[in-house]
């Protein structure tokens, strides 16, 4: 057997695990798959939540087409079945009528496992029923079940073993490929789906597999296939839903569809079922399962056969103002320095001149170089990244501040070397830094020259904020935003820490609005919502910042309590505390950066449901409300670039946004981190726009 064809039919081994995990975690009803599973490993809820997804869409599928023929006669035939459990689910709840036969293709050794299991255990023997005489192709054959070992890259192989398994070529017929054909080459599969088209008269063809491999997700995705020896042959060809159509509708397909994962969940699921879905583990990764969801697709083409499959819902992108990236000008420069900064959902702060940027908390390579929370605060300046010491002005507190916190906010106080760190988590559902934390930077023994902080040993004390007595503070949150804005106050200016938003312990979104002033006894004072004044929705993960004068915090974007990425601008006057609505046009984001340069809004990245759309950059006129959307430019295979979760800070002379850090654990193809950092010129930028 060839290594790469051993190294497919390994991937239903993993893909059984996954499954079996998903299962027992409750989030879908399997009383099969056990059987096949030797020993089930657990999962992490992101993978969890991804599997149930792929088995809800496949589910979907199998339902639909069932109901779209009843009751005539009508075939199934699995390709790359694997271990699938299907069959046995339908046969067993009598949705498979007993005029549809349900046939498996794997190859033998896969075939011969299955059939083995299959015979050793009552419930599944029971379940396929009394077997028929066996042949050379056939391993297993019942009154509605076969199950035949054949290459599907063997055509005429593949003919003759499903005439000999009494398919029939007239009949209705679904072919089913749940991240199969995807791994054979391309010129095979396309055969393939031309082969289905030419012998069988009436024909839906259902695959589940990859696209958009040429963003930051997608190429992790591929070059994780890769590195099991399994390639994606097909994705480079056909890489979008677009594509998919049309290799579909060029092979003797009359009709085809292609939707995203994301779009077919969500239009076959309510939810009060993802809901129930999202609440069975502690889970704060929607990054991740949105990224996932939008790369992969369910694609269904149909010939002499209408199928209600083919009216999918497709979630099509707001019509907005897009221009060419040819304006965007990208500095990359690469990070593996023996400090790197490879974390993500960490904060980035600029401190006074000349003393550069205070990185805080996050996910990465910490001291032991092994991935996790990073407890390691960071200072990068001109002489590069170094780890900072810390001490504490009480030892009291240090059980309160969690530096290794992630989804925080760190606000800097404007013109000192002093940060508020507030909020945040460690594991999700358990909120970190409930009372302010102001950190700052000081010198070791003597004062530093004032051109330079290269050379002197610097230190980040750490100091607790306590309200006085029967003093208030906000309910503890992550993924909110905190900026830094000024309100003068009888003449005489004061700073305030204002925030906004953010989720709870019970996966709450927040829609309040506090303001924090960490050098007065009245530390925390929430903003009244009064009635009949515009608020914006409660929301979590979006994007906050001050506006030039720190006079107004311009929120933007975030997801919802139905976790629905918003698309809308708002702007908070501090003096007034009053919120307005900008009519802003954009893209739905959320995990971006939000800058303001002048008079324009700057939204950097992010992560949307919109497949083929995710994020670039937005540009956004405050004072006109008029928005251009870039998209970002092509990136390296080498060094893909993910931007979410990232930080941006922008460079002291004002001609560059500098993004540090980003990515994200992208499902079961392992944890990446944007291995290059990113400098983006403004003044080009904005010229453009």
């Amino acid at each position: 057997m060839a290594k790469s064809t051993k190294q497919v039919q390994g991937t239903n081994d993993y893909s059984i695990v996954s499954k079996c995990s998903m299962v027992q975690a409750g989030y879908f009803n399997d009383e099969f798959i056990h059987h096949f599973v030797s020993k089930c490993s657990r999962r992490s809820p992101l993978i969890n939540i991804g599997y149930y997804v792929r088995a809800t869409i496949i589910d979907f599928t199998l339902h639909t087409f069932l109901a779209d023929v009843l009751p005539q006669p009508a075939q199934i035939v699995s390709c790359g079945a694997g271990f699938d459990t299907n069959y046995f689910r339908l046969k067993t709840s009598d949705k498979l009528h007993p005029a549809v036969v349900y046939c498996e293709v794997d190859f033998p050794e896969v075939v011969e496992r299955k059939s083995r299991i299959i015979g050793d255990t009552a419930v599944l023997s029971q379940a396929v029923g009394v077997p028929d005489d066996e042949s050379r192709h056939i391993e297993l054959k019942t009154r509605q079940y076969r199950l035949l070992a054949c290459d599907l890259r063997q055509l005429d192989n593949l003919e003759s073993t499903l005439r000999l398994a009494g398919v029939n070529f007239s009949l209705p017929t679904l072919f089913l490929s749940e991240c199969a054909v995807t791994y054979m080459d391309e010129p095979s599969s396309s055969a393939l789906i031309r082969w289905v088209s030419a012998k069988f008269d009436r024909a839906v063809f259902a695959m589940y597999e990859q696209v958009y491999p040429e963003d930051g997700f997608g190429i992790v995705m591929a070059k994780h296939f890769e590195s099991i020896n399994t390639p994606l042959l097909s994705l480079a060809t056909f890489p979008d839903l677009g594509s998919q159509e049309e290799r579909y509708k060029t092979r003797g397909w009359s009709s085809c569809v292609s939707r995203s994962a994301w779009d077919v969940f969500i239009n076959v699921t309510d939810s009060a079922e993802r809901r129930r879905a999202y609440n069975l583990e502690p889970f704060d990764e929607m990054e991740e399962l949105h990224l996932k969801c939008c790369h992969y697709a369910l694609t269904i083409a149909s010939k002499g056969f209408i199928t209600s499959l083919l009216n999918i819902p497709f979630t099509s992108p707001p019509r907005i103002r897009t221009e060419e990236s040819t304006h965007i000008h990208w500095l990359v420069r690469q990070t593996d320095t023996n400090i790197d900064i490879n974390r993500f959902s960490h904060t980035t702060t600029r401190l006074s001149e000349p003393n550069g940027c205070l990185v805080v908390g996050g996910f990465g390579h910490s001291s032991d170089k092994k991935h996790g929370r990073c407890k390691e605060v960071l200072l990068s300046d001109k002489g590069g990244v170094r780890v900072l010491d810390i001490s504490f002005t009480s030892e009291d507190h240090r059980p309160e501040v969690s530096l290794d916190t992630m989804h925080h906010t760190c606000t800097n106080l404007s013109g000192t070397d002093s940060a508020v760190l507030y909020g945040g988590r460690t594991w999700p559902g358990r909120p970190v830094n409930a009372r302010p934390v102001v950190l700052t930077l000081e010198t070791i023994g003597s004062d530093p020259p004032p051109e330079s902080s290269d050379n002197v040993s610097l230190r980040v004390v750490v100091e607790v904020k306590t309200p006085a007595l029967g003093g208030t503070l906000p309910r503890s949150r992550y993924r909110h935003s905190a900026v830094y804005l000024v309100s003068a106050v009888d003449g005489t200016p004061k700073n305030y820490v204002v925030v906004f938003g953010g989720r709870t312990e019970t996966f709450q979104a927040l829609e309040d609005v506090w303001i924090l002033d960490v050098c007065a006894e009245e530390m925390c004072r929430r903003v009244e919502k009064w009635p009949g004044r515009d608020w914006p929705r409660a929301r979590f993960s979006h994007g906050a910042t001050p506006s030039s004068s720190h006079t107004r915090m311009f929120v933007t974007g975030g997801l919802c309590q139905h976790l629905t990425p918003l698309c809308d601008v708002w702007s908070f006057d501090l003096a007034t505390e009053v919120w307005h609505e900008l009519s802003v046009v954009m893209l739905p984001r959320y995990a971006h950066t939000a800058s303001v340069f002048g008079g324009s809004l700057i939204l950097l990245g992010g992560v949307n449901t919109l497949a083929g759309s995710q994020p670039g950059i937005c540009i956004i006129d405050v004072d006109t409300s008029a928005c251009v959307e870039y998209a970002l430019p092509a990136q390296d295979p080498e060094r893909p670039i993910m931007l979410h979760n990232h930080s941006t800070v922008i460079s002291s002379d004002n001609s560059t946004i500098q993004v540090i850090g980003g990515g994200g654990n992208c499902f079961s193809f392992g944890t990446a981190f944007n291995r290059s950092g990113l400098s983006l010129d403004l003044r080009g930028l904005l010229g453009a726009s």
